[in-house]
């Protein structure tokens, strides 16, 4: 849980829109697409690779994640650099689920994306 609060949400006490989401996990998906948990993959995903892929995407495309994201703004920003019309957006202070902890700041970010890729 040390890892959860400081990487995926840095909100205490958690959402209850989060604690929902996990309550109702389809576990026998997620086991079998990835394995018991992200830090054990034995899942039928486990070498699915298709980073290059995102080269040929010819639309806008926007990535975002927290600064103290478990998808790190490192790699984040790797995926970004592979995606000819990609963008970043990192948000400071946030986690993995950035979406909740600055949910005006993640809105306002998304509107003007879309807005400006109309």
């Amino acid at each position: 849980m040390a890892f959860y609060g400081q990487f995926v949400c840095r909100m205490d006490p958690w959402p209850e829109i989060l604690m929902e989401s996990f309550n109702t996990l389809a576990m026998p998906v997620y086991n079998t697409m990835w394995g018991p948990s992200e830090f054990t993959q034995t899942g039928n995903l486990r070498d699915f690779e298709r980073a290059e892929d995102l080269r040929n995407l010819g639309i806008p495309v926007l990535f975002t994640c927290g600064e103290y994201d478990e998808a790190t703004p490192a790699s984040t920003g790797y995926y970004k650099s592979l995606t000819p019309k990609g963008e970043l957006i990192v948000f400071e202070g946030a986690s993995h689920i950035h979406h909740l902890e600055m949910e005006a700041e993640f809105n306002k970010a998304v509107s003007i994306f879309l807005n400006k890729n109309d």
